[in-house]
């Protein structure tokens, strides 16, 4: 019965290192390659936040109608 023990608590060991390890290489932290200028950053923020309140103003643009 002890050495079942054993046999099984380094397998799941095993298995607990290999899955820490693959997540922990999937990400490489380094610096960007190519830089973004600050107006290209600007000009996405501003089609995000367009995009994201254009429907709001629609709707209360068009509220009254209804």
């Amino acid at each position: 019965m002890n050495s079942a023990l054993q046999k099984s608590s380094a397998i799941f060991r095993t298995a607990a290192m290999q899955v820490r390890h693959s997540s922990v290489t999937r990400y490489i932290g380094t610096p960007p390659m190519v830089r973004i200028s600050t107006a290209e950053k600007c000009a996405h923020v501003a089609v995000i936040v367009g995009t994201m309140l254009a429907f709001p103003a629609w709707v209360l643009v068009t509220c009254r109608t209804y």
